[in-house]
């Protein structure tokens, strides 16, 4: 009895153990996650409260060439939907994606023998050495591109009143192309440049000819000085007017909608999380992190410009124009 007594208390112990150490884990994880939401919230500039752990949402999933009514409705519902945009926009266009396989910064890392093609695109690496980002600069350079059904489709948000902003995270300015003028060019773009010297600021055309032909422009206020685009580097700061915006348009947004991103940049990144107390559309050709974070209602898979003639199909009567 007294042995049967002995291995019942280690048992009844060993639970309690457990429990404790389950406890113990699951504080540690709330605290993560407090701590990190709170990260989220300094990185944007945002209040803590806009982080506060929303309900979980489980994405519908839906083929670009489905039946897209649903998402066409909450567009129809929405008055001030704030649009979030990346490179997926840009690629019909002929501008290359950024992290996949054969993209952008696969290339780059192949041809200038990089460990990480996003090297080129970091600021003290550009320090260091400008030419390879000049280089491969013109295969973005907006001059040679025409916008996207994406594109036109925000300029027809924006024209119908519903757009409250584009929050794009690409240099292209084909937005500005298209006509759209709510817009926030979260990582800076090609329309101006600025001397790395000297400071002294430059219409973007000023370096178009350099850029095309892959030359690093000069600055002759300074006596050779880099002329650099106007684009957000690695280890740079986002523009002051990004926080400015946001600060202003997340708290009224009633729509989030986000296009052609892999949402893997931040503090960009985190405005899904900032807005999870609102309907949310995703649109990507693959799915990314962020769905699997209760982020979003609805996931449309495939090209954006494929959903958007297919949702644009349901809106012919709710938005002027019409997108080819």
């Amino acid at each position: 009895e007294e042995e049967e007594d002995e291995m019942h208390g280690r048992a009844s112990e060993a639970r309690r153990s457990g429990a404790e150490r389950s406890e113990r884990s699951e504080e540690a994880n709330s605290q993560r996650e407090i701590d990190r939401r709170s990260t989220m919230a300094l990185e944007l500039r945002l209040p803590r409260e806009m982080f506060r752990a929303g309900p979980w949402k489980t994405p519908e999933i839906l083929s670009a060439f489905g039946d897209l009514s649903k998402v066409a409705a909450m567009i129809r519902r929405s008055k001030r939907i704030l649009v979030l945009t990346g490179a997926g926009i840009s690629a019909s266009c002929g501008i290359p994606t950024f992290r996949g396989k054969g993209d952008f910064y696969d290339t780059v890392a192949r041809e200038f023998d990089l460990p990480d093609g996003s090297a080129i695109m970091d600021a003290h690496f550009f320090r260091d050495d400008p030419r390879p980002f000049f280089k491969v600069a013109r295969r973005l350079y907006p001059s040679n591109f025409s916008p996207s059904a994406a594109h036109r489709f925000l300029r027809r948000l924006d024209d119908s009143g519903k757009l409250l902003r584009d929050y794009t995270q690409n240099v292209d300015t084909l937005e500005r192309v298209a006509g759209v003028r709510s817009v926030v060019y979260c990582h800076g773009s090609f329309s101006t440049a600025v001397c790395t010297r000297c400071d002294r600021k430059f219409a973007g055309e000023y370096i178009e000819d350099e850029i095309l032909s892959g030359t690093v422009p000069r600055c002759r206020s300074c006596d050779g000085g880099v002329i650099k685009p106007s684009i957000v580097f690695f280890n740079e700061m986002l523009p002051r007017g990004f926080y400015h915006s946001l600060s202003e348009d997340a708290p009224r947004a009633d729509l989030l909608l986000v296009m052609g991103t892999s949402l893997s940049v931040a503090p960009v990144s985190h405005i899904p999380a900032a807005l999870r107390h609102i309907p949310s559309v995703f649109i990507n050709a693959e799915s990314v992190s962020a769905c699997d974070e209760g982020l979003f209602d609805v996931f449309v898979r495939g090209a954006c410009d494929d959903a958007i003639r297919n949702i644009e199909r349901h809106l012919q009567l709710d938005l002027p124009g019409r997108c080819p």
